[in-house]
């Protein structure tokens, strides 16, 4: 019986010593502060000017989560000036107990009709735009 106690209270430490770990991150990672490097990656990788215009929300519980609101992509030098790529709010979202057995279980979302994942421009709210034609070809 004595085990079983010192094994609960282990157990029960580890749990909230997560539980706190958590609430810390929570309070203070602020990802907003992250933006302009994040530009400057998007820049550096593609050549194309990343645009976050809103703000980013972080969440840890029970979903490891990312959501961002309007935001982005320029197209590449040569073509048009309107985006490649814009959308209204996007959400990256992976649940925290499967992450913490090393495992990634994404979230997903389900349309209106109740089926499986909808194409992903309908899940992340991309606005659609037709490709721009390269100005050197004109």
């Amino acid at each position: 019986m004595r085990t079983v106690r010192i094994l609960s209270v282990v157990v029960g430490g580890i749990i909230a010593l997560i539980v706190a770990g958590m609430f810390a991150v929570w309070l203070s990672v602020n990802p907003n502060d992250y933006k302009g490097q994040i530009a400057a990656a998007v820049k550096q990788s593609t050549g194309r000017e990343l645009s976050l215009k809103g703000d980013i929300k972080l969440s840890v519980f029970p979903w490891v989560a990312l959501e961002l609101g309007p935001a982005s992509l320029g197209n590449p030098p040569g073509f048009g000036e309107e985006a490649f790529l814009a959308f209204n709010h996007a959400a990256v979202r992976v649940k925290l107990f499967p992450l913490l057995a090393k495992r990634l279980d994404v979230g997903r979302d389900r349309g209106a009709d109740g089926g499986s994942a909808p194409p992903a421009a309908r899940y992340l709210g991309i606005v659609p735009r037709p490709p721009a034609f390269p100005q050197h070809l004109i």
